[in-house]
């Protein structure tokens, strides 16, 4: 009795131990099963997120081609007006000679860049800005140089004050200063003129101008002597200035202090030297016996 007992109950733990491991086999197989669904629906949406993005992106380029080709071909956007500002010297001659070689261009592909180096070629034009307003009109904002001073070369130019050619002298401006002394057989009009003593004399001119001491009788004549020396003459009185090219800041300053001693005599006199370094030299005008 006692031998049976041992081996039911021996039969019947393995039995015990048996149970679990079917039910957990079970239980893996119930879950690859849900990992495989969770998979195919994953793949799913992600295939069908990718499609929709597809169809979006073929939307996106067929429209955009399309809008593109509408906004390129279509004359509602030919240009039909060119409206120029700044202008004061140009007559309508020029501007129209720019606007109709503009006129019936699709706005979109007008080329501003282009635009721009062509006035630019004008030597009267030292800026532009150009600005497309929809649906058929452009913008062009010009900048005109301002006349400073006259040249004279082979014959007498207009010169703006940062010394760049830019027309021949019609005799219209007489008003402005008269540069002399330089010997040049060549001009190219929009373009600097490079010569030793030009823009230091221009720049002198200009400061000195600005002194009191010649705010009744200005500087407008100005004779370049070499490359070292800068003679100023005044308008009325024939009042002569000499500078040194290399100098001028410290003429200027040294005639400045000169000025500041209020010495009545200063403005009788007919010769300034402020080609030294520490000194001034004044010539009084001659008393006529």
């Amino acid at each position: 009795m006692s031998t049976t007992l041992t081996k039911r109950a021996s039969y019947s733990g393995a039995k015990l131990f048996r149970n679990p491991k079917g039910k957990n086999n079970q239980v893996l197989k119930g879950q690859k099963k849900l990992n495989l669904k969770v998979n195919f629906r994953t793949r799913l949406v992600t295939g069908l997120d990718l499609t929709a993005k597809l169809i979006l992106l073929a939307i996106l380029v067929y429209g955009g081609f399309h809008t593109h080709r509408f906004l390129t071909t279509s004359p509602q956007f030919a240009v039909s007006r060119v409206v120029f500002q700044g202008q004061s010297v140009l007559g309508n001659a020029v501007l129209n000679q720019w606007s109709s070689a503009i006129e019936g261009e699709n706005i979109f592909k007008v080329d501003m860049k282009a635009i721009t180096e062509r006035i630019k070629e004008n030597p009267w034009i030292a800026g532009v800005s150009v600005m497309r307003k929809l649906p058929q009109t452009l913008h062009i904002r010009l900048q005109e140089r301002t006349p400073y001073a006259r040249i004279k070369l082979n014959r007498t130019y207009l010169m703006d004050r940062y010394g760049v050619l830019i027309a021949p002298d019609a005799g219209t401006h007489d008003h402005l200063p008269l540069i002399t002394g330089i010997r040049s057989e060549s001009a190219e009009l929009g373009h600097e003129f490079q010569v030793d003593g030009l823009l230091p004399g221009l720049k002198a001119m200009h400061f000195l101008n600005r002194l009191p001491y010649f705010k009744d009788d200005p500087i407008d004549a100005l004779h370049v002597s070499g490359k070292s020396q800068l003679i100023f003459t005044t308008r009325e009185k024939k009042i002569q200035v000499r500078l040194a090219n290399g100098h001028i800041q410290e003429g200027i300053n040294n005639f400045k202090i000169v000025l500041s001693t209020r010495d009545p005599e200063i403005y009788r006199t007919q010769y300034i030297d402020l080609s030294f370094k520490n000194k001034v030299i004044i010539k009084p005008i001659e008393k006529r016996m």
